[in-house]
């Protein structure tokens, strides 16, 4: 990999020598600018910390990158590599012309290779390659390589989520505006995962991340349940309750018979959904395996991108009305049963009084019955 990297002066041949030459006068008049501007008063330019433009004109932010980029350069071919990625950093900070972008990012990302910094060189050669920035071929080749080298130590994670307009964050750090898959990089080790979106409950995950591994992941936040609202009425003072009424056996049997029927009709409606929802992963599959590991990771979500989104949406709807029929299937299944226990085939209700309640947790789904016998 030393070779991959390598920026030194052998091996040049004549045409390499006069550009070599071009490079050191162009060198050296940037010194001397460099020198002219550190004679004029020093003035304070505030760089936010989180990369944004910084502030000043656009011609003196130009003269500035152009200053930082001859001296990461030097510090690069003298194989200074820290000072290297601290010039080329800080041009990376001023926020460069689109065209310049992905020949800074792909430099900081070469040096942060030879330093270790294996998660930093992986995002920054990521950018520099998928840019809009054109690269010469020799940059290509060179940034390419150390690429390889970079994403050898690291995991490579696409991360999705549904609704695709939730935020994901990874170990506490968002990884900004909502698009359809994230690929990120992470070093290797435990990692918590989380997607956040108003009026959803919030998805959590943790991956074991392996050098060298490649993750596609996941993340389906599920809808809070609407809040209770309605205020139960109070009962006027002095109005009495109604006299209690006895259920005979053959109105419980009726009652116990339409509970079953609307259990079985249930279980065959959440069937039919799950089924659907079951048809559904397959053609995601097949659809995410053909447009492959970054077919959805640019900056604009391609139709084929957009259309996958609404897929698993869709998936996730009928996944969700096949756990509600499940649910209800099993409650009214479980209440009519229950129901032979305080009032038998052709007796009479009992007075004491039985709850039949739903008992749903994040993996399960029941009934519970409460009462007396």
């Amino acid at each position: 990999m030393s070779r991959a990297v390598r920026f030194g002066s052998s091996f040049v041949s004549p045409s390499g020598r006069r550009i070599a030459t071009a490079m050191l006068v162009g060198g050296c008049t940037g010194f001397a600018l460099a020198s002219a501007a550190a004679a004029e008063p020093p003035q304070q330019v505030a760089t936010p910390a989180s990369g944004a433009p910084a502030s000043g004109p656009p011609a003196r932010r130009s003269a500035s990158v152009e200053v930082l980029l001859q001296r990461g350069a030097k510090a690069r071919d003298a194989g200074r590599w820290a000072e290297a990625v601290e010039a080329f950093g800080a041009a990376w900070k001023q926020v460069p012309s689109p065209e310049r972008r992905s020949e800074i990012a792909g430099e900081l990302g070469v040096c942060e290779v030879v330093l270790g910094r294996y998660r930093d060189a992986a995002e920054h050669l990521h950018v520099a390659l998928e840019g809009s920035g054109e690269l010469t071929p020799v940059e290509r080749r060179r940034f390419e390589l150390a690429q390889v080298r970079a994403e050898r130590e690291v995991a490579t994670v696409a991360i999705s989520s549904s609704p695709i307009t939730a935020e994901v964050f990874v170990d506490g750090r968002s990884l900004g505006a909502p698009r359809p898959t994230y690929l990120v990089f992470l070093d290797p080790g435990r990692h918590a995962l989380r997607a956040s979106l108003p009026g959803h409950r919030d998805a959590l995950a943790t991956v074991t991340a392996r050098a060298g591994a490649t993750l596609d992941l996941g993340l389906a936040l599920r809808p809070l349940p609407p809040e209770a609202t309605a205020t139960p009425s109070l009962p006027r003072v002095g109005a009495t309750c109604p006299p209690e009424q006895e259920a005979t056996g053959a109105t419980a049997a009726v009652a116990r018979i339409v509970g079953y029927s609307a259990a079985g009709v249930s279980l065959a409606l959440g069937a039919g959904l799950a089924f659907g929802a079951a048809s559904l992963q397959g053609t995601l599959v097949e659809r995410s395996s053909a447009l492959g590991l970054h077919g959805c990771s640019g900056r604009e979500p391609s139709e084929a991108c957009k259309a996958l989104s609404q897929l698993a949406e869709a998936r996730d709807r009928l996944a969700g009305g096949a756990m509600i029929g499940f649910v209800a299937a099993g409650t009214l299944g479980a209440a009519a049963l229950a129901s032979t226990w305080w009032t038998p085939w052709g007796g009479r209700a009992s007075r004491q009084a039985v709850q039949v309640l739903p008992a749903v947790s994040p993996t399960q789904a029941g009934a519970a019955a409460m009462g007396r016998w």
